[in-house]
C-alpha cells in the first residue's frame, strides 16, 4: 500500500502538525463544492508525522477524512473562516497558513501508524462524483486514484482523472475453490485493504470464501484468486503490494498447525512461502515490500511466547531471521522498510519499556536512544535517511520530538529549533521600530509647533524610550538632534539626524541587539487655517542575534549579523479649532504614513545547528484619525492631549523563510507578526517654557495592542535664535 511516509520519510521534517499533538473533534464535513478545503487549526507550530484531512485530486481541490487521534486539542474549520490569510509550500504533505492568531495547516495528503492510539472515523463526501464515501482505505501515489466505502459500505475505487467510479462488490465463491472442490454458485463479498502506488491494483480478502483476491480497475475491473489451496492453508491475508501490484506479500495459516507464514503471491497469483524451513512454535507475518516487490519484510515470532525479531527476504539470500524468536523475550516490532530494501527501522518492548532502533547489513542493530540520550523513553522513528545518517522520532514519554542531524551529527528537538527562530524572526520584523519611534515619538505634532515665538531659526535635541511587551519584548532608545526655520510667513522646514539602539530577550537566554542610525526631513505649510506637514527618515540599522536551543541534553547558540534599511514617508493635517471646553481647544487631525523595510539575508555561525535566514522585505500603510485638546496650565505651562485611532492597512509584517545549515532539510517559511487591524493611542505632552528662548517639553503615549510601542516616552529640548 503506498503510504506518503515511506515514499520520503525526511518530507516529514518541514511543517507539520504530529498525530499526537494534535485532537480534532469528530463532525461530519461537507462536500467540496461547499467549502474551502480543510484545515487544522493549532495554537503552535509542532513538526512531526501527520495526521488529519486527506486532500484528493489533481489539484488536491476535492477532500475526504480518515482517521483522527483524540488525544489533545485542535479544531477542524474551513478557510472561508479566514480572511487574507497568507500561505506558504510546507512540502509534500501540506501547506502552512497564519490567520492572524494561530498557524493553521492543510493536508493534502494523509499517513497514519496507529500503535495502541484511539482512532475514530470522521466522514467526507465526494458529491461530484456521485459518491458518498464514508471511509478512505487507501489512494494511489498521486492521489487519483482511491479505494474507499461508499455509506452504504460498498467498497468502490474513484478515479478522479477520468471521473469513473467502480464498486469492487462481489465475486463467485468458485474463484477461490481448489480445482476438485465442489462449492455453490453463491456469490461471496470481496473486502479490500490496499491499493497500488500506481492505482492499477486492489489487494483483500472473500472471507466467506477463505479467499484471497486481487483486483485489477483496468477496462472496467477484474477480479482474481491469488493461490491458497485450502488442503494445506485454512486462510491467508494480504498486508502489501509492490507499486504495479504483481507482488503481493501476506500471511497465511496452516491448516494443521494453525501457525503463521509469511508469503508472497507473484503476478500469476502463485503462492510462495517466505520460510519453508520455519521453526516449530513460530510464526511470521510479511508486512512490508519495496515498490519492486523485490525485497518483503516482517514479524518472526513465537507462538507460544512473548518473543517477536524483524525479518527481511530477498531471492539472493532468502529468509533471514534477524534474531531467535524463541530465545528472545523482547518484542522488536517493525515500523519501516527503505525504499531500496536495504534498512529496517522499529521500536524494542521489553519489561522495562521500549527502544527505537535501525537496522542495516553493515552496522546490524543500532539503538536510537543511545545516540539520543533518552534512554528507557518510549519512543518512535517516524523518519531515516540512510544516506545523510538523519533519524527523526517522537517520544511519548515526555512528548519531545528528535532529530539527529547526521551520522556524527547533534541531537536536536526540531519542534524547539523550530520555536527558537522565533527570536530572530521578530528581531528582523521588529527593524520598522526604527522608524516607527522617531517617526511618532519625537516628530508626533507637526514641526510648527516646534517653532519658539519671536524666532526664526530653532534647534532641538530629542530622547525616546519605547517598551512593547504585549506582542513582542522589544525595549528600545533613541536620540536625535535636528535644527529647522521658518520659510515665509505660513512655512517652516527641518533636519534631524539620530541614534537608536534596540534589545529584546529570546528563550533560552537567547538576545537581540539593534542599533541604527537615521535622518528626517521635515517640511510644513499653512493652507488658512489647515497646517500641512510632510515628514521623510531614512535609515540603517545592524541587526545582532543570540539564538538558544536545546542539543541533546544541553544547550548551544548560534550567532547571526545583518544589515537593514528602513524608509518612512508621512504626510499629515491638522484642521483648525472646532470648539472649547474645560478650558481645551479641540482640533482634529489625521495621517498617512507608509514604512518600508528591508533585511539582508545571512547565515548563523558558532552553533551546532545553524539557520540560514533569506532576505526580507515589507512595505506597510498605516492610517490615523484623531483629536487634540491644547489647555494652557500657566504663563509657562502648555498640555497637550492627544487621542487617535490607528488603522494598519498592509495587515501584518512579511514572514521570513530559510533552512538550517547542518543538514539543508528543515525547510522553514514562517509567516510574520500580525498587526492588529485597528488599535488606539493616547498621548500627553508638557511643554515647560524655561525663558523666552528654550522650551523643555516632556510626552508621554500609551496604545492598546498594535504595532506601536505599548508605552513610549520622549524627552525635548528647544532653542530658539
Amino acid at each position: 500500500m503506498h503510504t506518503p511516509f515511506m515514499r520520503n520519510p525526511i518530507k516529514l521534517l518541514t511543517l507539520l502538525v504530529a498525530a499526537s499533538s494534535l485532537s480534532v473533534s469528530a463532525q461530519e464535513i461537507a462536500g467540496p463544492c461547499e467549502v474551502a478545503p480543510i484545515v487544522v487549526v493549532c495554537p503552535v507550530y509542532i513538526p512531526g508525522t501527520g495526521a488529519g484531512p486527506v486532500n484528493y485530486g489533481p489539484n488536491k481541490e476535492w477532500f475526504s477524512l480518515d482517521y483522527t487521534d483524540l488525544n489533545s486539542g485542535a479544531e477542524i474549520v474551513d478557510t472561508t473562516e479566514f480572511e487574507d490569510i497568507s500561505s506558504f509550500d510546507a512540502g509534500e504533505l501540506g501547506d502552512l497558513v497564519w490567520d492572524g492568531e494561530n498557524f493553521i495547516c492543510i493536508f493534502p495528503e494523509f499517513d497514519w501508524h496507529p500503535y495502541d492510539r484511539v482512532i475514530d472515523p470522521i466522514f467526507g463526501r465526494f458529491a461530484e462524483l456521485g459518491a458518498n464515501v464514508s471511509m478512505v482505505l487507501g489512494t494511489s501515489s498521486d492521489n487519483n486514484v482511491i479505494l474507499a466505502y461508499d455509506y452504504n459500505y460498498n467498497p468502490v475505487v474513484i478515479n478522479l482523472t477520468e471521473g469513473t467510479t467502480q464498486s469492487i462488490g462481489m465475486a463467485a465463491r468458485s474463484l477461490f475453490a481448489d480445482p476438485d472442490e465442489i462449492v455453490t454458485a453463491d456469490m461471496v463479498s470481496l473486502t479490500p485493504s490496499a491499493i497500488s502506488a500506481d492505482g492499477s491494483t486492489i489487494i483483500g480478502n472473500a472471507w466467506d470464501a477463505n479467499g484471497v483476491f486481487r483486483y485489477r480497475t483496468a477496462e472496467g475491473g477484474s477480479v482474481s484468486a491469488l493461490q491458497l489451496l485450502h488442503s494445506d492453508w485454512s486462510f491467508g491475508t494480504p498486508t502489501a503490494l509492490s507499486s504495479n501490484g504483481d507482488i503481493v506479500a501476506g500471511y497465511a495459516v496452516k491448516l494443521d498447525s494453525g501457525f503463521f507464514h509469511a508469503v508472497k503471491w507473484d503476478a500469476a497469483g502463485q503462492l510462495t512461502q517466505l520460510n519453508p524451513l520455519q521453526l516449530d512454535g513460530t510464526g511470521s507475518m510479511a508486512r512490508f515490500i519495496t515498490s519492486d516487490g523485490s525485497v518483503i519484510a516482517g514479524d518472526y515470532f513465537n507462538h507460544n511466547g512473548v518473543g517477536v525479531v524483524p525479518f527481511i527476504w530477498n531471492e539472493a539470500d532468502g529468509f533471514r531471521a534477524l534474531g531467535d524468536p524463541l530465545t528472545s523475550d523482547d518484542q522488536f516490532v517493525l515500523e519501516s522498510l527503505s525504499a531500496d530494501g536495504h534498512l529496517l527501522t522499529g521500536t524494542r518492548y521489553d519489561n522495562f519499556g521500549s527502544t527505537m532502533w535501525y537496522w542495516t547489513n553493515e552496522e546490524g542493530f543500532v539503538d536510537i536512544d543511545s545516540i539520543t540520550g533518552h534512554e528507557g523513553e518510549d519512543g518512535t522513528i517516524t523518519g531515516f535517511d540512510p544516506e545523510t545518517g538523519v533519524i527523526f522520532g517522537y517520544y511519548q514519554t515526555t512528548g519531545t520530538y528528535f532529530m539527529r542531524c547526521g551520522t556524527d551529527g547533534p541531537v536536536i528537538d526540531p519542534q524547539e529549533w523550530m520555536v527558537s527562530l522565533s527570536g530572530p524572526i521578530a528581531s528582523a520584523a521588529s527593524a520598522f521600530m526604527l522608524s516607527a519611534q522617531p517617526m511618532e515619538g519625537a516628530h508626533h505634532r507637526p514641526l510648527s509647533t516646534y517653532i519658539i515665538p519671536g524666532k526664526n531659526e530653532f534647534a532641538w535635541v530629542t530622547g525616546d524610550y519605547g517598551v512593547s511587551n504585549k506582542a513582542q519584548d522589544i525595549r528600545q532608545a533613541s536620540g536625535e538632534f535636528g535644527y529647522g526655520c521658518r520659510v515665509g510667513q505660513t512655512g517652516v522646514i527641518g533636519f534631524s539626524a539620530g541614534y537608536y539602539d534596540q534589545s529584546q530577550d529570546f528563550a533560552l537566554g537567547g538576545t537581540g541587539e539593534s542599533t541604527g542610525r537615521f535622518v528626517i526631513a521635515e517640511a510644513g505649510f499653512n493652507l488658512g487655517k489647515t497646517q500641512i506637514s510632510l515628514t521623510g527618515l531614512i535609515g540603517h540599522t545592524s541587526i545582532n542575534t543570540v539564538r538558544a536551543y536545546v542539543v541533546g541534553l544541553g544547550t548551544d547558540s548560534s550567532r547571526g549579523h545583518t544589515n537593514g534599511k528602513s524608509y518612512a514617508f508621512r504626510a499629515r493635517i491638522d484642521g483648525e479649532g472646532i470648539g472649547k471646553f474645560a478650558g481645551n481647544t479641540f482640533s482634529p487631525f489625521a495621517s498617512v504614513t507608509v514604512d518600508h523595510t528591508q533585511v539582508d539575508g545571512y547565515t548563523e555561525t558558532g552553533g551546532s545547528v545553524n539557520a540560514v535566514f533569506n532576505e526580507r522585505s515589507d512595505t506597510r500603510t498605516t492610517g490615523r484619525i484623531g483629536i487634540l485638546a491644547l489647555a494652557e496650565l500657566s504663563a509657562n505651562n502648555t498640555l497637550r492631549t492627544t487621542l487617535e485611532v490607528v488603522r494598519n492597512f498592509s495587515g501584518g509584517t512579511a514572514g521570513i523563510s530559510g533552512t538550517d545549515s547542518a543538514t539543508g532539510l528543515i525547510d522553514f517559511s514562517v509567516p510574520g507578526t500580525a498587526d492588529r487591524t485597528v488599535w488606539g493611542r493616547i498621548g500627553f505632552d508638557i511643554d515647560h517654557k524655561m525663558n523666552a528662548t528654550t522650551v523643555l517639553n516632556f510626552s508621554v503615549h500609551a496604545s492598546t495592542r498594535g504595532d506601536a510601542f505599548d508605552t513610549a516616552l520622549a524627552l525635548s529640548l528647544r532653542k530658539g535664535f
